[in-house]
């Protein structure tokens, strides 16, 4: 009995031995420790998985754009050494955290950036751009929108977002329907970067239905076409 308690107990050890390195291959990282693992430039393993068009609007210095979404992300990361970590980001976590899976599961030892560049952004950060983007509308701008006799439903959507996408057909119904009640507002967060900053937009998509100009509602995710309109009824 004693040697059958023996085994069983050296047979759990080595298990959860395993559980802990298959864990320790993936890990998130707030800003500043991730600021801390980059710092030294092109001798890190670093890798944005947004578009390209993101990509050129603002990434962290001598970041590889390898989009998660995009026909050549395998035989991109082919390309990497699995024997040195690789820190990855998206904008807000969803992508980075799917191609970390994919990627710890082929080998790769990965660091994932909390909250993506909406976080790093948010803690003012440095950031690089390839080109000159317009910052899109100000607050002043913003509160002048949602300032009016009806409802107002503002949509933060991005064109990449597959939510957003799915739900951009419900704002116009909406628009059409309820026009007496409510005015809806739709901004892209990749025009606007500036404002979403300031209204600590940090994940897509995001419906906020003002009164007064005061949020009386918010829903984070996705939303039904039937959720809003109960909620503007």
């Amino acid at each position: 009995m004693t040697r059958l308690f023996l085994l069983l107990f050296l047979a759990f050890q080595s298990c959860g031995a395993q559980t802990n390195s298959n864990t320790s291959n993936y890990q998130i990282l707030d800003v500043k420790d991730f600021s801390e693992a980059v710092k030294d430039g092109a001798k890190v393993q670093l890798v944005d998985v947004r578009t390209p068009k993101e990509f050129e609007q603002g990434h962290i210095a001598n970041a590889q754009n390898f989009d998660w979404n995009g026909q050549y992300f395998d035989l991109q990361i082919s390309n990497l050494d699995k024997s040195e970590p690789v820190y990855i980001y998206c904008l807000s976590g969803g992508r980075s955290a799917s191609a970390a899976r994919k990627m710890v599961n082929e080998g790769f030892t990965i660091y994932e950036l909390k909250g993506g560049m909406n976080n790093w952004r948010g803690n003012n950060m440095p950031e690089e751009a390839q080109a000159v983007v317009g910052q899109g509308m100000s607050l002043e701008n913003f509160n002048q929108l949602i300032t009016d006799d009806r409802l107002v439903l503002v949509d933060f959507y991005a064109e990449w977002c597959a939510p957003c996408k799915k739900m951009g057909p419900y704002f116009e119904n909406i628009s059409n329907e309820l026009n007496e009640k409510v005015k809806v507002v739709r901004v892209d967060v990749d025009a606007n970067r500036e404002l979403t900053k300031e209204l600590k937009i940090n994940s897509l998509p995001v419906v906020k239905l003002y009164k007064g100009n005061k949020a009386i509602w918010e829903k984070v995710g996705y939303a039904s076409e039937e959720e809003m309109k109960a909620q503007i009824k």
